[in-house]
């Protein structure tokens, strides 16, 4: 983002005087306040952490009206936790659910998270199933770790979890927002398994990235056109209603 367009976002959204002490201290300081959040933010200097912030809190890329008041939310690709933090604020009463498979950004999503006592972390991978992954780093920043059932390059083992497994281990009957920024691993979430949850998620908000995994997009639009959702796309992501939500076994 340049500079102009920065400082007219956080005008825009801060006020002058907050606005402009964004604009001194993001990157600057390890953490710090943003106003209408409860608790501070860290953030890690020179890193992909301060486009994070930028997307979550200056352009506020998650400002959507939900059409309900949340319950259930979660934010799979979860990285430093800055969404996971943006929602807690906006929905106190929602249960949040963050998933982070990359070692270094969970521990900060435990440190943004700490203090929202309805943020759960979670260092798992999402996946269309069970079983084990491993992170790798593509050399594009601490954003854009990817999984793989490829130990070359590994750069670590992480678990892998599904939705349905998600949705039984912390009882959830329906999700009403689900985020999906999971670099490239969308393209295995809406290969197979779908079926058990997809129809059960109210609000759906995804990145796609072809650029990391060929065919994304094609799955992706593939398995959703099967479906009755609405689509509204934003600059980096799509924002999709399911128009025939319902919960489990209601009528």
């Amino acid at each position: 983002m340049g500079r102009f367009l920065k400082l007219y976002y956080l005008f825009k959204n801060y006020g002058f005087s907050h606005g402009m002490w964004l604009y001194l201290v993001v990157g600057r300081r390890p953490y710090f306040r943003v106003k209408g959040v409860k608790h501070h933010i860290h953030l890690r200097s020179a890193t992909t952490d301060i486009q994070t912030f930028e997307q979550v809190f200056i352009t506020k890329e998650y400002d959507f009206p939900p059409g309900c008041d949340p319950s259930v939310i979660i934010d799979a690709g979860a990285n430093i936790g800055l969404a996971s933090a943006y929602f807690a604020n906006q929905y106190p009463g929602a249960r949040i659910i963050a998933i982070e498979p990359e070692a270094s950004n969970y521990q900060m999503l435990k440190k943004n998270s700490a203090l929202y006592k309805n943020v759960s972390p979670v260092k798992a991978a999402l996946w269309n199933k069970d079983g084990e992954l491993h992170v790798k780093d593509n050399g594009n920043g601490e954003w854009a770790f990817t999984v793989s059932s490829d130990e070359e390059e590994s750069r670590e083992k992480v678990q892998a979890v599904s939705i349905p497994y998600l949705m039984q281990a912390y009882e959830i009957p329906a999700i009403d927002i689900l985020k999906i920024d999971i670099e490239g691993a969308e393209k295995e979430l809406f290969t197979s398994n779908y079926e058990n949850w997809l129809p059960f998620v109210r609000v759906l908000v995804i990145e796609l990235h072809d650029q990391y995994k060929q065919g994304c997009s094609r799955q992706f639009f593939e398995t959703i056109s099967k479906y009755q959702f609405s689509f509204h796309a934003t600059e980096d992501r799509l924002l999709l209603r399911n128009e025939n939500f319902q919960y489990p076994n209601k009528k």
